[in-house]
């Protein structure tokens, strides 16, 4: 008898998503964090390449000022880092000279403009006169969640007219849910696959949900999703790494190199000054951190058999060494001989039983895990 099986587990998954980092720009708009200098610009925007990032925000235009700052910055980037594509920011009530239309003819290099509208009924001429000038256009469309369908469509098709290439739905002010994502996503897809248009999805930290709501929009019809370092900017957006991290489980390319995620954090965390926290995901301090006795006899029992990347797996879902991190353990009143023994050996100390028992006893007597420098004292204290 002839059977026929169906895998259920069988899904067409997306392509992967396009991802527009918008770190410079959110740090050169927020007044509590640095502003980037333009050599730091660079540094990061090499090491967002090495991740396969697509597009960099420098900055946002809302006045004279911040466009005076862009034409050098675009002299500057121009000459250091030619080829580059990328995407500025433009408030609808930003002046705009004729300098950076100018600068901007000049540039001959793909670049993209991300207008911001400032009112609900916007005049969209620049728009117009950003396409003829060959400059693809994003038109972002606020708060898309509280428009109805007739409003909706009435933005995409204006958006269109104005010669618009991208079309940016944002989540912000009290995004939609799962359910809602899905729903408006799929309608704005329809119109905008007809209209030969791309969709860019952004959202907030207003309830946590940036990073679900940004993989739902991909998952719901988005090309390319709008995102920072730990989400960083005064409203905030989806977490860069996270999302990296999550493409990489949706999409393992074991050939490509993630290795340099976590160098692109610590460089974010000393050039940015910023913080993700001891208990942010991946990338915290306590991510793949343990001082419990079977956490560590788990990992060092593979780490013995020479499976390293098992020892990633007992306890995470995510393998550290593929992101440049690696498995921790410590010592602490939770702790058992497997961790102590780890912590010695690592350290290259000379032990045995004896010492073993006696610097567990003392660690059991503490209140918190142990720093590698109070049991080093503990370690020649009971050693003498």
């Amino acid at each position: 008898m002839n059977q026929q099986w169906h895998n259920w587990n069988a899904q067409e998954l997306r392509p992967r998503p396009q991802l527009l980092d918008a770190t410079l720009s959110e740090l050169a708009a927020d007044p509590h964090l640095p502003s980037p200098t333009w050599e730091q610009a660079l540094a990061w925007m090499k090491l967002g390449r090495e991740l396969g990032i697509d597009h960099f925000e420098l900055m946002t235009l809302s006045g004279l000022a911040e466009v005076e700052s862009c034409c050098r910055w675009l002299d500057a980037l121009a000459e250091e880092a030619p080829g580059e594509t990328w995407v500025l920011s433009l408030q609808e009530r930003c002046p705009w000279p004729d300098r950076l239309m100018k600068r901007l003819q000049r540039l001959g290099r793909p670049l993209e403009v991300r207008w911001i509208p400032d009112s609900p009924d916007p005049d969209l001429t620049n728009c117009r006169r950003l396409a003829d000038l060959g400059v693809a256009v994003s038109l972002v469309i606020p708060n898309a969640h509280q428009l109805d369908p007739i409003r909706l469509h009435r933005w995409l098709m204006r958006a269109r007219q104005a010669g618009v290439s991208v079309v940016e739905i944002t989540g912000r002010g009290g995004a939609p849910w799962r359910s809602g994502i899905q729903a408006m996503l799929q309608f704005v897809k329809g119109i905008v696959v007809h209209e030969r248009l791309r969709l860019t999805w952004s959202s907030d930290h207003g309830f946590g949900l940036a990073l679900s709501q940004a993989l739902e929009a991909w998952h719901s019809g988005a090309d390319r999703l709008r995102c920072s370092l730990f989400g960083c900017g005064i409203q905030g957006n989806a977490p860069l790494e996270l999302l990296l991290v999550n493409l990489d489980l949706d999409f393992p390319q074991p050939d490509k190199d993630l290795t340099c995620l976590a160098e692109l954090c610590r460089f974010g965390e000393e050039a940015f000054d910023l913080e993700p926290g001891s208990e942010y995901p991946v990338f915290g301090r306590d991510a793949f951190r343990t001082a419990t006795g079977v956490h560590a006899a788990a990992i060092v029992k593979a780490l013995a058999q020479g499976k390293g990347d098992l020892a990633d797996l007992v306890y995470s879902s995510v393998c550290a060494s593929r992101l440049g991190l690696s498995q921790r353990i410590e010592v602490g009143p939770m702790s058992g001989k497997a961790n102590l023994k780890f912590w010695l050996e690592e350290q290259g100390l000379a032990h045995d039983s004896r010492l073993m028992e006696s610097m567990l006893s003392e660690v059991k007597q503490r209140a918190h895990v142990l720093t590698d420098l109070e049991l080093i004292d503990l370690y020649h204290t009971l050693a003498a």
